[in-house]
C-alpha cells in the first residue's frame, strides 16, 4: 500500500467542511492508500517545508498544497510550530497561550518592515528546495499552489484559479470546490491514485 503524505493550509485541510467532504477523506475512501494529513489552518510554506524535511523518508508519495508567500513559521522548544502572516489574528486558543501577546507584538512590529518580494522569493526557494529533495529521493509528488509562484526549478499547478469560484463566505473551499480540487489531483497524480 502506498504511503501518502498530505500537506497544506486550511484550503487543503478543508476548513468549514464536514469530515466526509474533506480532501483527506476523499483520497482515503476512493483509493487504496495510507495517508497522513499534516495540513492545518494558517500553515505557512516555511512550516510545510519543515514538516516535509522531517518526514520525507517515511512516505512514498506527496500531495502538497503550497500556500501564500507572506506566511512564515515560528518554532517553540516544545515542538509546536505557529505560522503567522500580516493578516492573521492572534494564534488559536490551543497555540501557546502564554505567548499570545508576544506573538501579536512581534507580528505587528515585524510586518512594519514587511517587504512582499522578499517573502515571495523566500517561498519560491523553499518550494524548489523541498521538491528537489523529494525528487532526489525518488518520491512521487503532486504539488500545487493557491497563488502564482515564480519557482525556478519546478512548475506548479495553480489550482487556486480553477476552484476560486467555489468558496464559502470565508473564502475557503466549499464542498464543490474541494471536489474540484480532489478531481484535479486524481487527474494529475494517476500514477499514485489509480
Amino acid at each position: 500500500m502506498t504511503k501518502v503524505y498530505l500537506d497544506g493550509c486550511s484550503m487543503v485541510w478543508g476548513a468549514g467542511l464536514e469530515s466526509e467532504e474533506k480532501l483527506e477523506h476523499l483520497l482515503r475512501s476512493n483509493h487504496n492508500i495510507s495517508i497522513d494529513n499534516f495540513s492545518q489552518s494558517g500553515k505557512s510554506n516555511h512550516a510545510i517545508s519543515i514538516d516535509i524535511y522531517n518526514n520525507f523518508e517515511k512516505y512514498d508519495a506527496f500531495i502538497i498544497g503550497f500556500t501564500w508567500a507572506d506566511r512564515f513559521a515560528l518554532g517553540h522548544e516544545n515542538g509546536q510550530v505557529i505560522s503567522i502572516g500580516p493578516n492573521f489574528e492572534a494564534p488559536p486558543p490551543d497555540a501557546l497561550l502564554s505567548y499570545e501577546k508576544i506573538l501579536k507584538d512581534f507580528k505587528t512590529n515585524f510586518y512594519k518592515l514587511y517587504y512582499n518580494q522578499y517573502w515571495e522569493n523566500y517561498s519560491d526557494m523553499l518550494i524548489d528546495s523541498m521538491l528537489s529533495l523529494l525528487e532526489k529521493h525518488n518520491k512521487k509528488v503532486f504539488a500545487f499552489t493557491w497563488e502564482k509562484r515564480k519557482t525556478k526549478l519546478y512548475k506548479l499547478s495553480n489550482i487556486g484559479i480553477s476552484v476560486h469560484y467555489s468558496r464559502q463566505s470565508d473564502r475557503h473551499l466549499d464542498a464543490k470546490g474541494m471536489e474540484l480540487l480532489y478531481n484535479n489531483i486524481v487527474k494529475n497524480f494517476s500514477e499514485v491514485l489509480s
